[in-house]
């Protein structure tokens, strides 16, 4: 663990164990916390007592977290930040902070782009290490019921290019499940709460962000690690050349389609995958 003096203070939250082997993990990872970080406080550490399940267990962490902070960073577990990862997430933020277009800051990059600047405006708030701002992620919703109107508002900030018919279809089904609980995860009502608000996400040619999670006792990650979930840091520096008056266009629009079909499935076969699934449980498909 490295200490970053530009990083104010630090905090930790963690879901409830499920059973005793997660009780031990969670207290080896405190244990290893004050080693690095003995003066951190009790307000500063978040634990339940039960297990809330990742979709409500990391809505309420960021929750409390932003409800203490200003602006923030957030590195989730399994996720190995590079040596220039805080740096860039302090500076990126400290630059975009005044420009209400940007919804947060994004530190993973499954997708190299060769281009004099290597930040780009997105649609999609990419997570596992990420930051932004209270006054932004106050408008956070975990349930919701506006998701054809949020695709809508998507297409529209990505200039009516970033899906065909069936990437649209799929976005609708996704943010229909998301919001009303149907899935065990958080971000999509992270990704519902920008397109709601018309904002984007700043992204990086370099990817500070290494995911080890891919393994048998993950919560979602149990199968090997899709090509897109790049497993080194990029090289190389943040350009100076970004500032906050970037706009979305044609390039951005490009980039998230790509970006769009390799995580996100957003075709046809990746439609037919998210139906056959729903097929094989039924307790979703009949939400």
């Amino acid at each position: 663990m490295v200490s970053y003096s530009n990083c104010q203070n630090i905090y930790f939250a963690t879901d409830g164990p499920k059973n005793l082997i997660d009780e031990k993990k969670i207290s080896e990872c405190e244990k290893i916390l004050f080693q690095f970080y003995p003066n951190i406080t009790s307000n500063q550490i978040l634990k339940h007592e039960f297990n809330l399940g990742c979709r409500l267990a990391m809505a309420r962490n960021i929750s409390w977290f932003f409800n203490q902070v200003e602006v923030g960073i957030v590195l989730e577990d399994d996720c190995l930040p590079s040596p220039s990862f805080f740096d860039y997430m302090i500076d990126t933020l400290e630059q975009f902070k005044h420009n209400e277009e940007i919804f947060m800051v994004s530190g993973y990059s499954p997708i190299t782009w060769q281009n004099q600047e290597n930040l780009r405006m997105s649609i999609y708030p990419l997570v596992w290490g990420w930051g932004s701002w209270s006054d932004r992620i106050i408008k956070y919703e975990l349930d919701f019921k506006d998701h054809k109107d949020l695709v809508a508002k998507a297409e529209v900030l990505g200039l009516q290019s970033v899906w065909g018919f069936f990437g649209r279809v799929k976005w609708r089904l996704l943010m229909k499940m998301a919001g009303i609980g149907a899935l065990d995860t958080w971000d999509y009502s992270l990704t519902a709460t920008a397109w709601r608000n018309r904002k984007y996400c700043i992204h990086t040619s370099i990817n500070y962000i290494e995911n080890i999670g891919f393994r048998d006792d993950a919560t979602h990650t149990r199968k090997k690690a899709p090509k897109w979930a790049k497993r080194d840091f990029g090289k190389g520096t943040r350009s100076a050349n970004c500032n906050t008056a970037m706009r979305y266009g044609p390039d951005q629009a490009e980039f998230d389609f790509e970006l769009g079909l390799q995580i996100f499935g957003t075709n046809f076969n990746g439609w037919l995958r998210l139906k056959l699934s729903l097929l094989k449980n039924k307790k979703l498909w009949m939400r």
